[in-house]
């Protein structure tokens, strides 16, 4: 990579410290990429491999799959994000894809071409372009990576903890009252206590409030089943905080 100009496409991992002579030239990969995220310069760099039939590339469909890209009637598509200088708009844009009209403390959004992501850095008033990047579920690490399962080891602690008898209270909509990971991990005990919907139009409120239903026993909680028709966000909060580990 020249610093702070250009990437190009091959690995340099150098057995002495960088000299800035020898790596400045680039390879016929080169693509100047000045405003772009690394992965948006890196996607660059493959759409031109692919153009140049280098074997050593990703093929078309593996390039839809690693960046996740849209195809659309044989157009590679990328969303993106944008951010604009004070003096622009997202006007200046036109020409270039389909952007939102809504832009937010100078970010905006849309779809673009992949073939004309280079010329829109180019674009006065263009500050930095992102392509979006696929996501992919990571709660199996999330242990892991919050250091949780030391404390389920007891690591530098007096003892291990692993939850038992503490209550967490999750305050959110959105919940799946029969999800497997409200069970224990055997799937044999139920663990939901209480369940108050305070949006609920009808039904027995907690004492001394006035609104809202609560739900006091299992089977109540289960035959309810859940508090809303479209929403998962409190379901997937409450796994995190207090799950048993089911799916």
């Amino acid at each position: 990579m020249t610093l702070g100009q250009t990437v190009v496409g091959q690995s340099i991992f150098p057995s002495k410290p960088f000299n800035r002579e020898e790596i400045a030239a680039p390879t016929k990969y080169s693509l100047p990429t000045a405003g772009l995220s690394p992965r948006t310069a890196m996607l660059l760099i493959e759409m031109e491999k692919l153009r140049q039939g280098d074997f050593a590339s990703l093929s078309r469909d593996e390039m839809l799959s690693e960046f996740g890209l849209i195809d659309r009637e044989g157009q590679l598509l990328a969303n993106v994000l944008i951010l604009l200088s004070e003096t622009s708009d997202v006007e200046d844009l036109q020409g270039f894809g389909a952007f939102s009209k809504d832009v937010v403390n100078g970010v905006a959004t849309g779809v673009v071409a992949i073939d004309v992501l280079g010329q829109l850095a180019s674009v006065p008033g263009v500050l930095f372009i992102q392509a979006g990047e696929k996501g992919s579920p990571t709660m199996d690490n999330a242990r892991q990576q919050t250091w949780v399962d030391w404390v389920h080891q007891g690591f530098q602690l007096p003892q291990s903890y692993w939850g038992q008898n503490v209550v967490v209270g999750i305050i959110d909509q959105g919940f799946d009252y029969t999800h497997p990971n409200f069970y224990n991990e055997a799937g044999t005990v139920y663990r939901v206590k209480r369940v108050w919907e305070q949006m609920a139009p009808s039904g027995t409120p907690p004492s001394p409030f006035t609104y809202g239903r609560e739900l006091a026993t299992q089977s109540a909680i289960l035959n309810a089943q859940r508090d809303m028709i479209d929403g998962s966000h409190g379901a997937h909060v409450a796994g995190i905080a207090a799950g048993g580990g089911g799916t």
